[in-house]
């Protein structure tokens, strides 16, 4: 006595994603430009032709006490970005090619303290900054004096702003991390450098868009 044995079920085929294409790239692009680039440009405009009587604002800002501001300014965006990097490169990479990546609590218990609102923070280290604060209490004036020296330099302007760009940063280094090849050598190859060579795969983790976004969003923080 024969027996039929039943076929097996064909594979459920799996939905393809639809990406989008230059239509809705397109409306996108319209959209970006009328939310945020009309409104940027009718500000430049105004500030130069004047507006409502009011004379053309150029002359103030070709003032060279403005320039030195506005220079100012560019160089504590591009100190942000350098210290959060500095801050953000290591973990990134731990969490990425070491076997610490199956660790992922050690992601929420970094990234948490540093979650805050920024007007959280500010105050938080007003509190902990100021003259008989938490600083000269917990840790004695003589400290407290020093920590409001080095936080009242531009470097410590920075290094505090760049706590609140560390998250961002990490993430956008670890999945960068995380995209290139598990080989050092393969990836400096990859680059065109040469093998073996450190600097070869550090370019491969900088030349990516998301983090050059990244870092463009880091000295607009900084600027703002």
């Amino acid at each position: 006595m024969t027996t039929l044995q039943r076929p097996a079920p064909a594979p459920t085929p799996q939905p393809r994603r639809r990406r989008v294409g230059g239509r809705g790239v397109l409306a996108l692009a319209v959209i970006l430009v009328i939310a945020v680039a009309a409104p940027l440009a009718a500000v430049l405009v105004r500030a130069v032709i004047g507006y409502d009587g009011s004379p053309s604002a150029l002359g103030a800002l070709a003032d060279a006490d403005n320039l030195r501001v506005i220079g100012n300014t560019v160089l504590l965006g591009v100190l942000v970005v350098v210290i959060a990097t500095v801050m953000a490169a290591p973990l990134a990479y731990l969490m990425s090619w070491t076997p610490m990546r199956d660790k992922r609590w050690v992601d929420v218990a970094v990234m948490v303290p540093f979650m805050t609102p920024p007007y959280v923070a500010a105050l938080a280290w007003m509190d902990f900054t100021r003259v008989d604060g938490l600083a000269d209490r917990w840790l004695g004036t003589w400290v407290g004096d020093g920590v409001r020296a080095v936080l009242n330099t531009p470097v410590g302007m920075a290094a505090i702003m760049a706590c609140e760009l560390f998250t961002f940063l990490y993430l956008l280094l670890r999945n960068r991390f995380d995209a290139m090849p598990a080989s050092s050598d393969e990836a400096a190859e990859v680059s065109g450098g040469v093998v073996g060579s450190a600097s070869a795969v550090g370019h491969v983790a900088v030349d990516d868009a998301d983090v050059r976004v990244g870092c463009v969003g880091g000295v607009s923080a900084g600027v703002c």
